[in-house]
């Protein structure tokens, strides 16, 4: 039977064998082949679901097309029966896919449990000498996938070394070289992938991001445009472009190209960090808020995506959202100090000094040097109106960090208030011989001297000057 020729005719074909043949494992596979390729998935399984009844290993499909709906346990459950029923190509593939669902699923546990089982049957498949390249290749997939790029790459140079005339192994090769952060020999396998099979644009974006980690930003650029010239879907390109582009300030090429990457793949939330981060950097921060609350959407244990939602919201004035943002970053992470100093900051907008500083100080309990933190807890002191507080948290700040003349001009301003004018002058001198131009500095002294003849103290001072 001949199915050359176009879909539909394909179909009509199918179906009619299988009306007269309905037992048929290779009309009924063939027809699911195809209706799953037309995206017709709920009748692609039905036929799946026949031939499985037959032949399990045919579960793979099965399973495979339940993921493409969603319906990952249940995807799950069928390709665990395919790994159950021996070592074999199908079986070290389906134990693969179980850990890239389990993975998908935040399952991260089970997931890597899967991913060392699928490696080690790889390894077995390889030993066995059947499908020798396929299997090293399909091991050094899963071994990037499980954060080993080194061994993946091995994995990938024993698939070449078997046919070294196959493209996507030079073109896997390169992305685990880039990894590795070994640029050069990256770029040489993404070249041989382009000589092999000039039409591929994924290796011509793995070369892109190779020159662009070596500074060669001008030829990145050519590289990552060809790849989306080749392959107008393949959104990792269109991120690249956009990171390169950003590199030479082009903010808004480089936004635009990160907005086709997240319309191409909308659950990638690296995609969304980035374009909120740009769009921040143009004062768009609605927008911004959008893409980092998406961030969080798609990985909602992240304390980093928590926070620095948390950071636009206060941006924005939403002190309030902005404090739920970051409690929850502090409840993920605890032991970060920064996630409680970014917590400290809301309160401190909306005068709940006490709960401000009751953060920071579990900041320096975990990170007693941070100047910053010290500085921080000063402000809110000062503002409470308790300077022996505050003069002993800006004292602090400067001890860790004597040549910010911010931390000198705060301390005078304390200072000042108490009637040390003297200790203020010499506070902002300090700060003005670190920093000549600092101008808060300069209108400080000035205030002092034109008030002159309105204490003895200051008279006094300013006659010295």
């Amino acid at each position: 039977m001949s199915l050359n020729g176009d879909n539909d005719s394909a179909e009509k074909v199918l179906r009619e064998a299988q009306r007269r043949y309905p037992g048929d494992i290779w009309v009924n596979e063939h027809l699911a082949d195809l209706l799953n390729g037309k995206g017709r998935v709920d009748e692609a399984i039905r036929y799946y679901t026949v031939v499985r009844s037959i032949r399990p290993a045919a579960g793979y499909s099965l399973g495979m097309a339940l993921k493409s709906r969603s319906e990952y346990d249940e995807a799950i459950v069928v390709l665990k029966d395919v790994a159950r029923l021996g070592p074999s190509f199908i079986g070290s593939h389906s134990l693969h896919e179980i850990a890239r669902t389990l993975e998908y699923q935040g399952r991260t546990a089970e997931a890597a449990t899967a991913r060392e089982r699928a490696i080690a049957a790889f390894r077995d498949e390889m030993k066995s000498g059947d499908n020798y390249w396929a299997a090293a290749f399909t091991l050094g997939l899963t071994l990037l996938e499980h954060g080993k790029p080194k061994e993946a790459a091995d994995a990938f140079r024993d698939a070449i070394r078997a046919d070294p005339a196959v493209w996507v192994l030079h073109e896997q090769l390169g992305g685990a070289l880039n990894q590795c952060g070994e640029w050069e020999k990256a770029a040489a396998e993404a070249r041989e992938a382009i000589r092999l099979n000039p039409s591929t644009g994924v290796s011509r974006a793995t070369l892109g991001f190779a020159l662009a980690q070596q500074g060669k930003i001008d030829e990145a650029i050519a590289e990552y445009r060809e790849a989306v010239r080749l392959f107008p879907g393949y959104s990792t390109a269109h991120a690249g472009l956009g990171y390169v582009l950003n590199e030479q300030r082009k903010i808004d090429e480089a936004i635009a190209e990160f907005r086709t990457a997240v319309s191409l793949d909308s659950n990638n939330a690296a995609f969304h960090d980035v374009l909120g981060q740009l769009l921040a950097s143009q004062m768009k921060l609605s927008e911004a808020c959008s893409e980092f609350r998406e961030v969080v959407r798609l990985k909602p244990t992240d304390a980093e995506a928590h926070t620095r939602l948390g950071g636009m919201l206060m941006n924005m004035g939403n002190h309030d959202e902005s404090i739920a943002a970051q409690r929850e970053a502090v409840r993920l992470q605890p032991a970060t100090a920064r996630f409680h100093v970014n917590l400290g900051a809301p309160l401190l907008m909306l005068r709940k000094y006490d709960e401000a500083i009751a953060e920071w100080r579990e900041a320096l309990k975990l990170e007693p040097e941070d100047a910053n933190t010290h500085l921080n807890m000063a402000t809110a002191f000062f503002a409470q109106g308790k300077t022996e507080e505050a003069t002993t948290a800006y004292r602090a700040a400067i001890r860790f960090a004597p040549i910010n003349p911010l931390y000198h001009v705060e301390f005078g301003n304390c200072v000042e208030t108490q009637g040390k004018l003297e200790d203020a002058l010499s506070e902002y001198r300090e700060a003005l011989r670190l920093d000549p131009d600092n101008l808060d500095a300069h209108a400080k002294v000035a205030n002092m001297l034109v008030v002159q003849g309105k204490s003895e103290a200051a008279m006094s001072i300013a006659a010295r000057n």
